[in-house]
């Protein structure tokens, strides 16, 4: 017996890639291309975008507006200088790191 209700594409679609201003009006792409890139990014719940997992570990502001959802080595570039940043950060204030990892 099938399910009652079947999940939509638009319940699968990722709340942040398809809703940026990547696919405005700002950048201009081809129809297929803004197709292909919805379809294998978007429409997969984010899953593998690159835009994606810059904004889940750093947030909005953080991912550029021209990133490609398969720009996977910008996106590694970004996440590998936060860290760095944070690393930094910790050398050069440790008591203010302790208390926030124990609020954390």
């Amino acid at each position: 017996m099938g399910t009652l209700f079947r999940e939509s594409a638009v319940d699968r679609m990722c709340p942040f890639t398809c809703n940026s201003r990547f696919f405005g009006r700002d950048i201009h792409h081809s129809h297929r291309a803004i197709a292909y890139f919805r379809r294998r990014y978007c429409l997969a719940n984010g899953s593998g975008c690159a835009r994606r997992r810059v904004y889940d570990a750093l947030g909005a502001k953080f991912v550029p507006d021209d990133m490609y959802p398969n720009d996977h080595a910008w996106a590694d570039a970004i996440l590998e200088r936060a860290e760095w940043e944070r690393r930094i950060a910790a050398l050069r204030d440790p008591e203010r790191t302790r208390a926030h990892n124990k609020s954390a």
